[in-house]
């Protein structure tokens, strides 16, 4: 009985991994196409904390991945080029758009 609770256990998380890699992976083909730009967690908080660079922010799409992580798909005013960003989700990040008073919605990868 122990046996079948650990596979199953086990079953589960490789197919909550397998999900997560197929969304991440179908996302690295549109960032080669050149569409996108992919910053680091650390300047997507100075960016968001910095009012003239949160001003040029459009919106922000939330695309969680499991795991207290997200992809921040930012569209800015004057750029056509999509800036990418992996970091934790929920936890400040969400905080600070709102301080920033920035246009986001959260939804999975493949809408």
């Amino acid at each position: 009985m122990q046996a079948c609770v650990c596979s199953f256990g086990y079953r589960h998380a490789m197919r909550a991994w397998l999900l997560v890699l197929l969304i991440a992976c179908g996302n690295d083909r549109e960032e080669r196409s050149g569409r996108y730009k992919e910053i680091d967690g650390t300047s997507f908080h100075a960016m968001l904390a910095n009012k003239d660079e949160a001003s040029r922010i459009e919106t922000i799409r939330v695309q969680p991945l499991g795991h207290d992580a997200a992809r921040y798909v930012i569209t800015f005013k004057d750029r056509n080029v999509k800036t990418v960003v992996y970091a934790e989700f929920p936890g400040k990040i969400i905080d600070e758009i709102v301080a920033a008073n920035i246009m986001y919605n959260v939804k999975p990868a493949d809408d």
